[in-house]
């Protein structure tokens, strides 16, 4: 039978009551920075701001109607449904269902 031993943090108490206050705030976020070195808490508003400059950003992305969208995701379902019935031997059951 296993049994859980008692630990040590190796965290001061100032980093786990840090730790702590960040976890129960509703108006942090934690993100990756960028190229993934290290998570960031960023303020909840800032964030949105952030990405609504990119979403806005034209060089890169257009603005769909709704029938677009809908359609370009109907459109992406069958790709995706039709590629996991052409790859269904070799894809396992949890998978499919991942998928």
């Amino acid at each position: 039978m296993l049994t859980a031993k008692p630990t040590r943090t190796n965290l001061t108490p100032l980093q786990r009551e840090i730790i702590t206050t960040i976890k129960n705030n509703d108006n942090i976020i934690i993100a990756l920075a960028d190229k993934g070195l290290s998570p960031v808490g960023v303020d909840i508003e800032q964030y949105i701001e952030w990405g609504l400059q990119h979403l806005h950003d034209r060089t890169t992305y257009s603005l769909l109607s709704e029938q677009a969208a809908q359609q370009a995701s109907q459109d992406l379902f069958q790709q995706i449904y039709t590629w996991t019935l052409t790859h269904r031997k070799t894809l396992g059951d949890e998978t499919v269902t991942y998928i």
